[in-house]
Formats: C-alpha cells, sequence, structure tokens
C-alpha cells in the first residue's frame, strides 16, 4: 500500500471509532427537604450536571487517560439524599450527597459541592488496584484533584474565593 492509502485508511478508521460519551443522570430524591431545597435554589441540577462534565474531562486530563485506560462507564449518576455519615461517597459509578451536609453547611455551598463533586468524580474513574490500595492514598488523590481544579478555577477567573481564613 502507499503511504497516502495508509494515510485514507487511518482518516476513515478515526472518523468511524467508538466515541466515549458519557451520560450524566442527576436525581434529587431529597425535594421538599431543607437540603434538597438549598440544592434546587443554590446549586441547582444544570450546574451539577456541568460540573460532572467539567471534572470528568479534568480527571482524565490530569492523570493523561485515554479511552483504553478509562473505566468502562457508559453512565455516570448523582443522587441528592439524606443518609448517616459523610458528606457524599461513591458507589460504583453513582455519586451520592448527603442533603443534610447541603443544608448545614456554613458558606458558600455552591462551591464547595463544587470541589465535592470533584473529589468524587475522582473515586468513580479511579482505579483501586483490586481494592488493595491504601486508603489514604486513595483520598490523597481525589483531594489533589479537587485542590488542583479549584486553582484552575480561580485561575480561569470561574471561582472567585473570598478573602480571609476559611471556617
Amino acid at each position: 500500500m502507499s503511504p497516502l492509502q495508509l494515510f485514507y485508511i487511518f482518516i476513515v478508521t478515526a472518523m468511524f471509532a467508538p466515541i466515549q460519551a458519557i451520560q450524566y443522570q442527576l436525581i434529587n430524591n431529597a425535594t421538599g427537604t431543607p437540603g434538597g431545597t438549598r440544592f434546587e435554589y443554590e446549586i441547582g441540577i444544570p450546574c451539577s450536571k456541568q460540573t460532572l462534565e467539567f471534572a470528568t474531562n479534568f480527571i482524565w486530563q490530569t492523570f493523561k487517560q485515554n479511552e483504553g485506560d478509562r473505566k468502562n462507564y457508559e453512565e455516570v449518576t448523582m443522587v441528592v439524599q439524606s443518609f448517616v455519615g459523610a458528606a457524599a461517597y461513591v458507589n460504583s459509578n453513582t455519586i451520592n450527597v448527603n442533603s443534610d451536609y447541603i443544608a448545614n453547611y456554613q458558606g458558600d455551598v455552591k462551591n464547595e459541592v463544587i470541589g465535592l463533586l470533584y473529589h468524587e468524580t475522582t473515586h468513580v474513574w479511579q482505579w483501586f488496584s483490586n481494592n488493595e490500595a491504601p486508603s489514604g492514598l486513595i483520598e490523597g488523590i481525589a483531594d489533589y484533584v479537587r485542590l488542583k481544579a479549584a486553582l484552575a478555577l480561580i485561575t480561569a477567573g470561574f471561582l472567585n474565593p473570598e478573602p480571609g481564613p476559611r471556617p
């Protein structure tokens, strides 16, 4: 084959290569509660969906993951609901956000939830080395992504941090 024929084969193959498009489903199971209401009015589903999309791409870019390196999820779900314990947790490709945490958070809850979603989205796409990786390493990587993303968002002008110490 000539180089030109190889080039055409490459172009045609690239055009028909599967594209990994992730669907994002967001559910507010806390509608009518203080946390569910605060979520609706101060954060919202459109902002959360956009954050999940941006976080996913940011994580893939940060860790230089191509399609073959990624977990094979076609959908990521975020559920706002009341539960005992943490502000949020991940189960496979579902991010559970605690509506009680949202209700009681003192400060800019929208920026807090954006950071929380970057952290939890990292867990969705993270490999856990057959569940043998130390939890401190797993959490540290997610915290790193949250901090790196916040710096990137501030630099780009998307976040305007308040001056002074954080609570």
